[in-house]
């Protein structure tokens, strides 16, 4: 069924008078009943080809060769959908193939990278916790020694002024107290590479005005700003040759 379609379409392409032989003719291929689907494939896909070129090489000097390339763009639309129809369900199929081992492949992949964030993210809160806590107790021993060694020093001025040596009270009070250092160790165990984690920064744009003026000042790069193409086009589509914007003209092209 689908060997005498494309048969019959290509014959039809093929075999239309005047219009091929001025186009510089299309070829029309040579199948037998027999020739199997593979072959039809093929023979096909050569004509396609050779269709492609002639409308490649197509030239109009006449209106009426404007009417005739006409006619072979619209033949060659429908040769096109016949092409597809012949050949879009062995694509689909190898699609779905293809989607399936995809699937195969990268499926279990993405499990175990969304499980080692997740086991990545927890061993994070834990050692981070570890470490405020580290600092927090670290803090408060600093707090108590500096408290020993002020209460220390205020023990010493007294105890000189009580033996009748005010002067040397007095250099008591004013020296500056000697705190010894605390050093609190940090967690018995490091992070690895895996689970360590870095410092990723990104920009946010919190005044998209002074980011304007900053690039017109030339105090930053025109290329933290770009025009919204989307929002462009659309004003260039919907006013045409009306649009007045500064910077921007509406650009006509036929396609």
């Amino acid at each position: 069924m689908a060997e005498k379609m494309i048969l019959e379409t290509t014959h039809d392409f093929t075999t239309s008078n005047e219009v091929d032989v001025e186009l510089g003719g299309m070829p029309e291929p040579d199948l037998e009943p027999e020739t199997t689907a593979v072959a039809v494939i093929d023979e096909t896909k050569r004509t396609t080809l050779a269709i492609a070129d002639a409308l490649r090489a197509a030239t109009v000097n006449s209106a009426k060769d404007y009417t005739h390339l006409q006619v072979k763009i619209q033949r060659s639309a429908d040769y096109e959908k016949q092409w597809d129809e012949l050949t879009g369900p062995a694509k689909k199929k190898s699609y779905e193939a293809y989607q399936a081992a995809l699937r195969l492949h990268d499926d279990p992949i993405a499990e175990l990278k969304a499980a080692r964030s997740v086991a990545k993210l927890t061993c994070m809160i834990w050692y981070d916790e570890q470490e405020r806590l580290r600092r927090e107790e670290q803090r408060r021993l600093e707090e108590e020694a500096r408290k020993q060694a002020e209460e220390e020093q205020l023990a010493a001025a007294l105890q000189a002024e009580a033996e009748g040596d005010t002067e040397s009270a007095q250099a008591i009070i004013e020296e500056a107290y000697y705190v010894p250092p605390v050093i609190v160790p940090k967690p018995a165990v490091e992070p690895s590479r895996l689970t360590a984690g870095r410092s990723a920064w990104s920009a946010e744009v919190v005044s998209l005005m002074e980011l304007i003026k900053a690039v017109a000042a030339g105090t930053a790069p025109i290329t933290c700003i770009e025009p919204n193409m989307v929002t462009l086009n659309q004003l260039a589509r919907g006013m045409k040759s009306a649009m007045r914007i500064p910077g921007v003209r509406a650009v006509e092209r036929k396609v």
